[in-house]
């Protein structure tokens, strides 16, 4: 549209919520304009004036499509035989200018992206603070499953401990027993003796 209507000298664009990729895209186009227009010495045929306030825009996109427009009121009131010579002379401020912007959508994009690896990075935080909070807490789990495992093994083996303590007392009681019981036999059997003997003795011949 801006190519076709030679007649085109204000382009009124504020309020109109653009953002600064699209700012840059405008200077860009206004400036292929003013470049193909001096490469082939065509004039009064661009935009003079561009109102942008009201945007999202910066400074520097601003300021570079001010200077594409100056650049071009300048272009349209010289003559094409001195434009060489101007050109020659004149700084380049349409193209610095419209390096600033390039520069300045660099840095937003790059502000961009480093807020995205910012938010990224504290989740990873995040994540990772959340998975050794878990890592410790089964770590604490086991350490008290592995206590009670420890424990009931001491018990068991007290428990086995006590039970051949019975046992190894039961057997000696059982032990002694046996030998008061084999000397009462023995007793038993001599006084069993003695008494017949007594006994053969006493019966009349």
């Amino acid at each position: 549209a801006l190519g076709s209507n030679r007649s085109l000298r204000v382009l009124r664009l504020h309020d109109n919520n653009i953002t600064e990729v699209g700012g840059y895209r405008l200077v860009s186009l206004l400036q292929a304009h003013l470049t193909d227009d001096r490469a082939s010495g065509r004039q009064m045929g661009g935009i003079h004036q561009v109102t942008l306030h009201g945007n999202q825009l910066s400074h520097g996109t601003l300021s570079a499509a001010k200077e594409v427009c100056a650049a071009r009121v300048r272009h349209d009131q010289v003559p094409h035989a001195v434009h060489s010579e101007i050109e020659s002379l004149e700084p380049a401020e349409p193209a610095l200018a419209l390096t600033s912007a390039q520069l300045g959508v660099d840095r937003i994009y790059d502000d961009r992206v480093q807020a995205k690896l910012s938010e990224l990075r504290s989740e990873l935080a995040k994540l990772r603070k959340d998975f050794e909070d878990a890592a410790a807490t089964v770590g604490r789990e086991v350490e008290r499953h592995r206590e009670k495992e420890a424990a009931a093994a001491r018990e068991a083996e007290a428990a086995r401990e006590e039970m051949r303590k019975v046992q190894a007392k039961f057997e000696a009681e059982r032990a002694e027993i046996q030998k008061g019981l084999t000397m009462y036999q023995a007793r038993k059997m001599q006084l069993d003796a003695l008494e017949k003997g007594f006994a053969a003795r006493e019966t009349p011949a």
